[in-house]
């Protein structure tokens, strides 16, 4: 029978020591569970080793039998912790676009911190962008939505289905109908503004403590003041701190919709088709596509394009990428018209 030494005896416990301070501090194991774990290991001891030994190996076997007996002890308080642990955090986000500057932050124990592009937000982010017109940035949700977040903006990421607002403005693309993902609510100080297979821009407006919602496509909910409202394409509703509410028309382009665009996904324009590129160009800026006559529609289908940096914004790219294919443009009362460039 081989019997450790010292040496090794003190080796291991290093080694234990080591490792359970790399695993941090764990929660008190509670003391009726620690007394189960005691009988257990005594009981067990008590089977296996309990038994008369001659005086000449008594010593060795007894250390043996202990070191056995304070292995089993071990081995269940660590099943104990491996149940105990705390869950890892759930992503519900990806950084799939900043703009200048890096943008975006995200606040922890020390303080905040840039965030980078794919990382991972978990339940509990909360992040922030910074005040320059350029400091945007948008987030890929875990269920195929895109959240993208405006200049001096501060949110919470709560859930897989809420999102807390805290001061500026977000814009939900939910990308799908009301069977595609489960639907977001964006949470304010002054109201929960529920999606419904939509695309809606939600802001803070504090020079007069209101709740502001843009809808461009779909349908949303807002609760406020204990009422809820239904808003549709093309509505604005505003609501202040006493539930007052608001309805006016609003357009599905514009200034207002800049920062938007700004942090729309980029698209790769090179060898694709100028229908699959002006569709693009169409859903992120709201404006109608028109062509000057229908043969140039009927050739969109085939005709490829020279790329363009991918960084542009949709509308930027425009200048870049229809001239290089010998087009032009022109843009008025909402309508994108696509022309033949002169010779």
């Amino acid at each position: 029978m081989e019997i450790m030494s010292r040496d090794e005896s003190r080796s291991d416990e290093t080694a234990v020591r080591e490792l359970l301070g790399r695993a941090g501090p764990r929660p008190e194991v509670p003391p009726e569970e620690l007394a189960a774990i005691r009988a257990v290991a005594h009981s067990e001891w008590s089977r296996r080793y309990a038994r008369p030994v001659s005086r000449r190996s008594d010593a060795g076997v007894s250390r043996w039998a202990l070191a056995l007996a304070a292995g089993l002890v071990l081995a269940v308080v660590g099943l104990w912790w491996w149940k105990a642990r705390p869950a890892p955090a759930t992503t519900l986000a990806v950084v799939a676009a900043l703009g200048e500057g890096g943008s975006l932050s995200v606040a922890g124990e020390e303080g905040a911190r840039p965030a980078v592009l794919a990382e991972g937000l978990p339940a509990g982010a909360e992040v922030a962008t910074g005040a320059a017109e350029g400091a945007v940035a948008a987030l890929a949700w875990r269920d195929g939505q895109s959240v993208r977040i405006a200049p001096g903006s501060r949110l919470r990421l709560v859930s897989t289905d809420r999102i807390e607002l805290l001061a500026g403005a977000v814009y939900l693309d939910s990308g799908e109908g009301a069977s595609g993902p489960p639907a977001i609510a964006v949470a304010t100080r002054l109201g929960t503004v529920v999606e419904v297979g939509t695309r809606f821009a939600t802001r803070l407006v504090e020079r007069d403590d209101t709740l502001r919602v843009r809808v461009r496509q779909g349908r949303v909910r807002v609760e406020a003041g204990g009422e809820r409202h239904l808003a549709g394409p093309g509505e604005e509703l505003t609501v202040d701190g006493e539930g007052t509410l608001w309805r006016t028309a609003v357009a599905a382009f514009g200034p207002e919709w800049e920062w938007v665009e700004r942090a729309a996904p980029g698209f790769d324009a090179e060898g694709a088709p100028l229908a699959a590129y002006l569709e693009w160009v169409s859903y992120e800026t709201g404006l109608r596509v028109v062509y000057a006559d229908s043969r140039l529609e009927r050739e969109a289908g085939a005709l490829e394009l020279l790329g363009a940096p991918a960084e542009l914004s949709p509308r930027e790219s425009l200048a870049a990428v229809l001239p290089a294919s010998r087009l032009s443009y022109r843009i008025e009362s909402g309508e994108l018209r696509i022309e033949r460039a002169a010779p």
